[in-house]
């Protein structure tokens, strides 16, 4: 149970969350929760625990009193808004208020760029869980909250076409985490939780970038240099492996390649709108830079924070990329094919890294 309530001393707002009482494994997953909450190092991403304790009669009760979220949506609601806007779009080409060229247009730029800026601000918050050691492993659409933004069902109703951002400018959105206490409880594992962690990455990106793939013949897996072994147990999640090495992706890489990803795409991106328009023998404004900038992104230990498009949190977080992630686990050759084919010309002559498995 979760209240939010207001410190009568301090005049502040607080929230107070209650675990009602069961077994022993309430009151674990309780404290497991306050001190991943309490760690100041992922202040950014979680609602910082204050104080925290259980009371021993007539129940054990275990409370944490942490700092109230600035929550706009969640997550889910987000993709909701998100998915009523494309209907709209959609339903707009039909009734012949905009043409269907207009509405791909608007799906592959300014809503793929808006989606990138939620993809980036997602894993930037599930990184720093990543990198300080705490693998959440019940990640889902309700345990994470967008905070400080107009709520996307709210900016769409106002400007139906949706507001132009900047293709190409990533704005990563700051997201904040829940509910941190399941990874560890007791009747779970490490490595459960792991595969957990990587299954639900796998899910949220491949809804962040359904404004790429649609009308596209490729699939958001094809673009990942990872597969499964199916056990035909249809209630477990399945564990992921790299391709040609059958090595366990590890949730860490996963998530920092994903955002090597995410920032490939919004470089591209940018180029792609920069270049539309102009006549056909100069379709293609990717320059010596441009391809450097490229091959720095995907696959580059230390990458320039100078790239133009990162500014803020991105850039930082490009900075923060290491050689904990490498690129391996995404296909860059079906990466940029597949935005050759929606943009034919712009990527022409550039040749993708090859990157062993390891």
């Amino acid at each position: 149970m979760v209240f939010r309530a207001t410190h009568r001393a301090l005049s502040t707002t607080q929230v107070v969350k209650l675990y009602i009482p069961g077994d022993d494994s309430v009151t674990q997953k309780a404290w497991l929760e306050a001190s991943k909450n309490a760690n100041a190092d992922l202040r950014d991403v979680v609602a910082l625990v204050h104080d925290a304790g259980t009371f021993a009669y007539p129940r054990p009760i275990s409370f944490s009193v942490m700092e109230s979220v600035a929550s706009i949506e969640t997550l889910g609601q987000w993709f909701g808004a998100s998915e009523q806007w494309r209907r709209a779009l959609k339903s707009y080409a039909g009734a012949e208020r905009i043409s269907g060229a207009e509405t791909r247009r608007l799906i592959r730029t300014t809503m793929l760029q808006e989606h990138l800026n939620a993809l980036s601000g997602y894993l930037i918050s599930v990184i720093t869980l990543h990198s300080n050691g705490v693998i959440h492993g019940d990640l889902n659409n309700g345990n994470l909250l967008i905070e400080g933004e107009i709520p996307l069902a709210e900016r769409w109703s106002v400007r139906p076409y949706f507001p132009d951002t900047g293709a190409g400018q990533l704005n990563p959105h700051r997201i904040k985490v829940i509910d941190l206490g399941s990874s560890q409880a007791a009747g779970t594992s490490s490595e459960v939780g792991k595969i957990r962690e990587n299954s639900f990455l796998i899910s949220a990106a491949r809804r962040f970038l359904k404004p790429m793939l649609e009308d596209s013949d490729a699939t958001f897996m094809e673009l990942l240099r990872i597969e499964q072994e199916p056990s035909g147990d249809s209630g477990r999640f399945e564990p992921y492996f790299v391709k040609d090495s059958h090595h366990a992706v590890d949730p860490y890489e996963l998530s920092s390649d994903l955002l090597r990803l995410t920032f490939v795409l919004n470089l591209v991106l940018g180029y792609s709108e920069s270049s539309a328009g102009i006549d056909d023998d100069a379709h293609s404004t990717f320059d010596a830079r441009g391809y450097s900038d490229l091959m720095q992104i995907a696959i580059e230990e230390k990458v320039d924070p100078q790239i133009p498009g990162f500014g803020g949190r991105a850039a930082t977080a490009m900075m923060a990329l290491s050689e904990h992630s490498r690129g391996r686990l995404i296909d860059w050759p079906r990466v940029f094919g597949l935005w050759n084919d929606l943009h034919p010309g712009l990527l022409e002559g550039f040749r993708p890294p090859a990157i062993e498995a390891g």
